[in-house]
């Protein structure tokens, strides 16, 4: 009787376990690659105005959260930052940048929803396969000359807002390394102090 019982919940215990995770995806080592920043990194922008803007990476994090896309089934890395302006996003502290683990519904995607003073970017998704088939090119944003650079300009637009980034620059190594405004300012990282 009492092995039974044991082996009763046993089973039960083993299906709750592949139950509730069977929907659970994780991200490949792989995607957590396509991340380049580090928890505690200052990013420095200048502008062809001349302005300069910092924006501090505060908390570099994996695991399941409540909100976003496919949640709460699926694993994501998250890059917040500190950054002196009051975004569409609400707050000082918000997500740059992020990957999504695959779900029933979405292919595992990357997240780009940069904002600082003065910049913002609404949430643009891209597919994980449709990054890694991007032509890497060779870009000088004016400070350094990176080998490894991905050009954003089609995405969808929100609005008419002057802030609002509508092209971007993206480096493999070091993230973010130039945002255009709708108005024609431009920002380039000068420099990544650790």
């Amino acid at each position: 009787m009492k092995e039974t019982i044991l082996f009763i919940l046993f089973i039960i215990t083993t299906s709750m376990f592949f139950g509730c995770n069977s929907n659970k995806t994780r991200l490949t080592e792989d995607q957590i690659l396509i991340n380049p920043y580090k928890t505690g990194q200052e990013l420095i922008f200048i502008s062809n105005n001349g302005d300069e803007n910092r924006v501090t990476i505060t908390n570099v994090k994996r695991g399941v959260f409540a909100d976003g896309i496919g949640a709460p089934n699926n694993e994501r890395l998250v890059v917040e930052a500190f950054h002196d302006s009051k975004s569409i996003q609400g707050g000082k502290i918000a997500r740059i940048f992020s990957l999504h683990a695959k779900t029933d519904k979405k292919e595992s995607g990357l997240i780009f929803s940069f904002s600082m003073k003065d910049a913002y970017q609404r949430i643009n998704f891209e597919k994980v396969t449709d990054y890694n088939s991007r032509p890497i090119i060779q870009f000088n944003n004016g400070y350094e000359i990176f080998d490894d650079a991905i050009h954003y300009s089609e995405f969808t637009i929100y609005g008419n807002d002057g802030n609002q980034i509508v092209e971007f620059y993206w480096s493999q190594s070091h993230g973010y390394i130039r945002l255009i405004r709708g108005d024609g300012v431009v920002w380039n990282l000068k420099s990544i102090k650790n």
